[in-house]
């Protein structure tokens, strides 16, 4: 699956005609008829993900007379033929109605877009279509779809972020190619780990034990330098608990969840979460007893530009050492 890059010929405005530019990287891509989501994409098991397409503007390159593209987000999922429950391209009725046409849902502000859910018209179904995302000036298409006879179909891709999301209908059915019809859009996004963008400190860290391990991106709990950060302990001034490691925003972030891997046989006991909001550290989780490898927190949403971790206990086996292998943030 490929990904292309479209200039926006003018800023904030609709374009009704597209010109590829360069090639760009892949973006991976799984197209299936089975929602199999979960199974398939690590940061979405991580968090939580839900159908964002009633926050967008709908809106349409051309439409059939009765065919508003207001349809495709109005959430009646029925796949019937007909005005009533579909848009679909004005072809040589409207100007500039012929295939290829889109049809996009825009959003006031980023979204981090990792799933589309199609309904065609029943009998009528899309067959050749791709889906994109702007990112800035550029579109990004996400999904390269041929030869679709189903009425629905889901689509999951590594998440992509930007203001709007649209469908470029390129072919409709055998019976009548010259029209795509679309009934409704289900758009997915998860959320962004917003650790891996951070700047990491740490009070002290036991040589070879970098804090920035903590967002590498990789949730391994082995044990050892490669996988994690560690205190000092004593073979530094300021190496005894409790130890603080700092993840730096850089500006001020809304803030929910945590999610906290330490080492395998080693999980960090007691610890606190804190953050920084208003010139002042705020605690939003206070967790005493752990035995767990990984472990969720979930909290009211705080603003904050810093989040720190609180090490005050390590494991049984090894009580003045606490190991961190990573942080994600939410």
């Amino acid at each position: 699956m490929k990904v292309r890059q479209i200039n926006v010929f003018a800023i904030g405005m609709l374009v009704s005609t597209w010109v590829l530019a360069n090639a760009g990287t892949k973006v991976g891509s799984l197209s299936t008829n089975n929602d199999n989501f979960l199974t398939n994409l690590q940061t979405v098991t991580k968090t939580n993900f839900k159908n964002i397409a009633n926050l967008g503007i709908p809106s349409a390159q051309s439409s059939f007379p009765g065919y508003s593209s207001n349809k495709i987000n109005d959430g009646v999922l029925t796949t019937t033929v007909g005005p009533s429950y579909s848009w679909t391209n004005g072809h040589f009725y409207t100007a500039n109605g012929r295939l290829p046409q889109w049809v996009q849902l825009s959003y006031a502000e980023k979204r981090m877009f990792a799933k589309v859910v199609i309904y065609t018209s029943s009998g009528y179904e899309m067959k050749d279509y791709d889906i994109q995302v702007r990112n800035g000036k550029n579109w990004i298409t996400v999904v390269e779809q041929r030869g679709n006879t189903n009425v629905k179909r889901i689509h999951t891709f590594t998440p992509v972020s930007g203001t709007v999301l649209r469908i470029l209908a390129l072919r409709g059915p055998d019976r009548q190619k010259v029209y795509a019809r679309l009934n409704e859009v289900e758009v997915f996004e998860v959320a962004e780990n917003l650790a891996l963008s951070a700047i990491v400190t740490a009070q002290s860290s036991f040589s070879g034990y970098s804090p920035t391990r903590v967002n590498d991106g990789s949730t391994n709990t082995k044990v050892g330098p490669s996988y994690s950060w560690s205190n000092e302990h004593k073979y530094t001034k300021d190496g005894h608990l409790s130890q603080w490691l700092q993840l730096d925003f850089g500006k001020s972030k809304t803030l929910s969840k945590v999610v906290l891997y330490t080492s395998l046989g080693y999980e960090i006991k007691d610890y606190d979460i804190q953050v920084w909001t208003d010139n002042r550290w705020v605690k939003v989780v206070q967790q005493r007893g752990n035995t767990s490898v990984s472990r969720a927190h979930t909290f009211a949403p705080i603003i904050g530009s810093k989040l720190r971790v609180i090490g005050h206990r390590g494991p049984d086996n090894q009580n003045e050492y606490v190991r961190i292998n990573e942080l994600e943030v939410y």
